[in-house]
């Protein structure tokens, strides 16, 4: 999770500047969103507010994260293998 989170960064970072305002604030919910993915929403808060970031990025870096997770999970469930043989409950 930390290398992805690294990686995205550095890919998106002009992208993450020019949306969220600059390096600081971007870095801030990079770091909120990599400990959400870490741990739990716990994680996200706690990060958020040692960090002090603005309510306006927390709600959207939450909105991001829920959308893209609208895609992920559906897309991520639909490549597992099916299981084709009929298993036989057993009583």
């Amino acid at each position: 999770t930390i290398c992805a989170a690294l990686i995205s960064a550095l890919l998106l970072r002009s992208r993450l500047i020019a949306t969220l305002g600059g390096w600081a604030t971007a870095s801030q919910a990079i770091a909120a969103l990599t400990s959400k993915n870490i741990g739990s929403g716990i994680n996200f808060v706690a990060v958020a507010q040692a960090l002090h970031m603005k309510p306006l990025i927390v709600a959207a870096s939450l909105a991001v994260d829920s959308a893209v997770g609208v895609v992920y999970f559906p897309l991520a469930a639909s490549l597992t293998p099916k299981n084709t043989e009929a298993t036989e409950v057993v009583t």
